[in-house]
């Protein structure tokens, strides 16, 4: 390093993740961190909700780390076969590109037939992608840039259309399905992701991701080292040339930088493929800042971490939609990613081992998957329960019903395509 100039000095610092003013993953924590967006209206900030310092001691001290540390470590291998590593890395990196829907999520969703249970959201696209697969289709950029959008909803399993009648009468026409919405955002982010690949000269995202370089048109007469990739140049490519990835809003002139899909992309890699290959082997993976999705922000309200105020708090309540990139959504996404750095750092107090952000959202988003299965099986033991009760209810008398109710409350921005 000695004898490199200044460009060549800041150029290695970007890529080896070097904590040089133009890294994303050092601006995306400041950003969180130094906003006033979660300050009262007399300090500049919307005053809509506050984090608990002392409810997130106590959650902290009723942790236990290893069981934090080792949940970053589960990945649920799925059952099938890749050609290759290019491929397989295509397929989750897809489904990263796909981490979106939470706004529309339900109990069951998509529940069109009554009597068949739907899927949690978060699964929609996994059981697409791997439908896809088993079928023996490869996600290559062409692929996914010509996809039809019929062929599309037909593998996330939810119709375009609906059938209603036309003025009440027995004449029925097709009209937009309540679900539509959801599958053009997915659609746009699949088909967009697609032809920005092919313009900058990439064949997938295995491809994007094997590259240091914003083109793929002109390569390098030799592939770059290990050395030359980290989460911090990963982060700053896919939100550079990919929009789906490009995840930043500004509040009061001041820029808030999440990158949530692009975050949790490089998470992912390291702990699917880091020790088989050692160019994803980031070694500046504890700097990400994860957090800023309505999942994390749900669980962290159950526990009395975040605390959302009035009139906010009676918008979600009632499920009513928040605007993207509105001050209340910007509040929300801001305090789920403070928060869990800020817990990460007690964690790391209390227990004298090093905690990162990235460790405590991964903790976080296994209870959110574990509890979102819990509910839909309860749902469909109460479906199979209801088919086969057969009850007389007499005059005066009151039929006992059970329902499943979600201690999670999810806020809703049914227009985001970030979480």
């Amino acid at each position: 390093l000695r004898d490199c100039g200044p460009q060549e000095l800041a150029r290695v610092l970007r890529v080896r993740g070097g904590k040089d003013e133009d890294n994303v993953l050092a601006s995306s924590r400041e950003s969180v961190l130094k906003s006033e967006i979660l300050a009262g209206p007399a300090q500049g900030g919307a005053g809509l909700l506050s984090i608990n310092a002392t409810a997130m001691e106590l959650f902290a001290e009723s942790l236990n780390v290893s069981v934090v540390k080792s949940a970053s470590k589960v990945r649920f291998r799925l059952p099938l076969i890749f050609d290759d590593l290019d491929e397989e890395i295509s397929f989750f990196a897809t489904v990263q590109c796909l981490a979106l829907g939470s706004g529309w999520y339900e109990h069951a969703i998509p529940r069109h037939n009554p009597k068949v249970p739907g899927v949690p959201h978060r699964d929609v696209v996994l059981h697409a992608l791997i439908a896809h697969h088993m079928e023996g289709k490869k996600l290559t950029a062409e692929s996914c840039a010509s996809v039809p959008i019929f062929a599309f909803s037909q593998l996330l399993n939810i119709p375009l259309t609906k059938e209603e009648r036309l003025d009440g009468g027995p004449i029925r026409q097709d009209v937009p399905s309540d679900h539509r919405p959801v599958v053009d955002l997915y659609y746009q982010a699949l088909s967009q992701t697609g032809a920005e690949l092919m313009s900058s000269g990439f064949k997938s995202m295995a491809d994007f991701i094997f590259s240091t370089e914003l083109q793929g048109h002109s390569r390098p007469a030799e592939p770059a080292p290990p050395s030359e990739f980290s989460a911090a140049l990963l982060v700053k490519r896919l939100a550079t040339c990919l929009e789906t990835f490009k995840d930043e809003a500004e509040d009061g002139g001041l820029q808030l930088i999440f990158h949530r899909k692009a975050q949790i992309l490089c998470e992912e890699l390291v702990a699917r493929f880091g020790s088989r290959d050692p160019r994803l082997n980031f070694k500046d993976i504890k700097d990400i800042t994860l957090g800023g999705d309505a999942e994390t922000v749900a669980f962290l309200r159950a526990h009395g971490i975040i605390k959302v105020h009035e009139p906010l708090l009676g918008r979600i309540e009632k499920g009513k939609a928040i605007a993207k990139n509105s001050r209340e959504e910007l509040a929300l996404r801001t305090a789920g990613a403070r928060a869990c750095v800020l817990l990460a750092e007690s964690l790391s107090r209390q227990s004298g081992e090093t905690v990162s952000c990235a460790e405590v959202w991964k903790y976080i988003d296994m209870k959110m998957k574990a509890h979102h299965l819990k509910l839909i099986k309860k749902l469909e033991e109460e479906e199979e329960q209801e088919e086969e009760r057969v009850t007389e209810i007499k005059e005066g008398d009151e039929a006992e019903t059970t329902e499943a109710t979600d201690a999670f409350v999810l806020y809703k921005c049914k227009d985001t395509p970030h979480y």
